[in-house]
């Protein structure tokens, strides 16, 4: 493809975005940003960036022109040889100075093109690329609702390694805060839309009356929270209620993960991934349970840790004397690396 130029690709990120024309130069900003890390890749390799980015759904936040991100900024850097190629300085040191927060990976083509489950969609179908050349030849995936699963038990690790319930109980207020739940309700609400055979927020298919208009208020709630009567962190867990409750109605009940009766079962790190997808679920369960579908959060505060601690009474193989977002956020690299291999049996991707 021909070089991505900074206003294509700002155009592109914000392209659903309620009030996109508000977001102008810090967009803008963003683009430059990645249309730089672009050009700095190393020769012969292939840069795409994927996720809400690509996806083009709102997760970018304008302040004084400058921008802010609550999304992960996921990056895939594809290249043709086995090992993964030597990084130029000038690439390494403008990632860590302008893109800190950006998640890269490393593949071989080979990987990239067996790649599946909806990492593997998010980069194939929707992925922008941000480098010069065209995407290596890949076979193409399709999204199933074990995609939805997982996707479900990702937002609720984010919920715990960014101490978010923690953080609430403590009594912080800020547009920080308010933006993180704002993201991992829509995240829930999408993985609801996926179990009715959409992908993102835009689905423009059938979808339930009621579904339909929570979504729509969520995505303005987005975009207006001054404005919104009821307050992100307490809209959170009866979203999260409304999602775990469609997974049951779907996959039934019992431990929940997305690993077990799989594919996946059985590959390297998936024992891994299937003990900490049911810590999580069975630690959110146990939330909205008590809360009364998050109904009533003024325990909140106290149950975060009893009810921590009443998760680890059934997993004695699991040593956890700190706070479930210490636990978590410990292990953040080591869930999201085994994710990832358990994706490639065949060859393990480097995580930089």
């Amino acid at each position: 493809m021909d070089q991505l130029t900074v206003a294509t690709l700002a155009d592109r990120l914000v392209r659903r975005h309620p009030d996109r024309d508000r977001l102008g130069s810090a967009t803008a900003s963003l683009a430059e940003s990645l249309v730089e890390l672009g050009r700095r890749s190393p020769a012969g390799s292939c840069l795409i960036i994927g996720g809400s980015l690509s996806r083009g759904e709102p997760c970018i936040r304008a302040s004084a022109g400058a921008w802010t991100l609550h999304s992960d900024l996921d990056l895939l850097l594809v290249h043709d040889d086995v090992l993964p190629p030597v990084l130029p300085a000038t690439f390494s040191s403008f990632l860590e100075n302008e893109l800190p927060n950006a998640d890269v990976m490393t593949l071989s083509s080979g990987q990239f093109a067996a790649l599946d489950t909806s990492l593997g969609y998010d980069f194939k179908e929707n992925g922008i690329v941000l480098s010069e050349g065209s995407v290596p030849a890949f076979e193409s995936t399709s999204i199933t609702p074990r995609d939805a699963r997982e996707i479900l038990a990702y937002t609720i690790f984010i919920y715990l390694w960014e101490a978010l319930g923690l953080r609430s109980a403590q009594g912080e207020v800020s547009a920080d805060l308010d933006y993180s739940y704002c993201r991992l309700t829509l995240k829930a609400l999408r993985t609801v839309v996926m179990l009715h055979g959409g992908y993102a927020y835009h689905f423009d298919g059938e979808l339930p009356d009621d579904l339909r208009r929570l979504l729509t208020s969520e995505l303005a709630a987005h975009d207006a929270l001054d404005n919104v009567p009821v307050l992100p962190a307490e809209r959170f867990l009866p979203v999260m209620s409304l999602a775990l409750e469609a997974h049951t109605a779907r996959f039934g009940v019992g431990p929940m993960d997305a690993v077990s009766g799989t594919e996946y079962q059985g590959r390297p790190g998936s024992d891994y991934v299937t003990v900490h997808q049911q810590l999580a679920f069975e630690y959110m369960g146990a939330l909205v349970r008590e809360t009364d579908g998050g109904a009533d959060q003024s325990k909140l505060p106290f149950l975060l840790q009893d009810v921590w601690r009443q998760v680890m009474a059934r997993h004695p193989e699991i040593k956890a004397a700190e706070t479930p977002a210490a636990y978590f956020e410990r292990n953040k690299r080591s869930i999201q690396q085994t994710l990832l291999m358990m994706k490639l049996p065949a060859a393990p991707a480097s995580q930089l």
